[in-house]
């Protein structure tokens, strides 16, 4: 029974300084606990700024990138040829994929010759 109360008195006894009453140690966790509190919320908050400022930057740039309007402002000629190509392509795919209706007819019309 001896150990167990000496175990008690230890607990019982405060930490650090001798007089501290629980009161006094209850404030000064409570006061650690807000500092901690307001330093992970400074934190938190000027890691959200950052992130906020980093994907606002990026969504720019991205819109920038892929905007025609700025890709022909600043390319105005491999703009004009990409277009080209593409009406090209875009033709050569319609028409492969109908024939003509009058490819195999025998009402074809003859080309006019050349005097």
């Amino acid at each position: 029974m001896d150990q167990r109360t000496s175990v008690l008195r230890e607990d019982v006894t405060p930490v650090g300084r001798p007089g501290v009453t629980i009161t006094e140690k209850l404030v000064g966790l409570e006061r650690r606990i807000l500092e901690a509190a307001e330093d992970l919320t400074t934190t938190y908050l000027r890691m959200l700024k950052k992130t906020t400022y980093g994907v606002d930057r990026m969504v720019d740039q991205t819109t920038t990138a892929l905007s025609p309007l700025h890709q022909t402002r600043a390319h105005p000629w491999t703009m004009l040829g990409a277009a080209l190509c593409a009406g090209y392509a875009i033709g050569r795919l319609q028409t492969r994929a109908r024939p003509s209706p009058f490819a195999d007819s025998p009402f074809t019309p003859l080309r006019r010759r050349r005097p």
